[in-house]
């Protein structure tokens, strides 16, 4: 296809603002730059949404007090770690104790039916 070819003879009528064509440029490109930050303004909102401080306390001191509430919380731990060292040391003199009773009691067993044996 063909087309007609149109004499331009003159500049189309330009707006009030652009006396020029470099003027009426200026004008595109800055309507341009207007429609990518009207474009990008929705993600700043929620980028701001996410690290705008919208409490009443500041972060760091916020941070701060978790830090020390889990020292708090790893000192415990320690603590326990320490009593259950201690719970499983007892248990174990416990067995021994028990280990020593029984041996005891079967070799008086064993002396009893001996005693009994000869007795007979």
């Amino acid at each position: 296809m063909i087309l007609p070819s149109i004499p331009i003879t003159e500049w189309p009528p330009l707006p009030p603002l652009a006396r020029d064509g470099w003027e009426l440029a200026t004008w595109i490109v800055i309507a341009l730059v207007v429609l990518v930050l009207g474009l990008y303004r929705k993600d700043l909102r929620a980028v701001l949404h996410q690290v705008k401080n919208s409490h009443k306390t500041n972060l760091r001191d916020d941070v701060d007090g978790v830090g020390d509430r889990l020292d708090d919380v790893l000192d415990r731990l320690e603590e326990f770690g320490r009593d259950l060292r201690g719970m499983r040391s007892d248990i174990g003199g416990l067995r021994g104790e028990l280990r020593e009773e029984r041996k005891d009691r079967l070799a008086f067993e064993h002396q009893v039916t001996e005693k009994l044996r000869d007795s007979n």
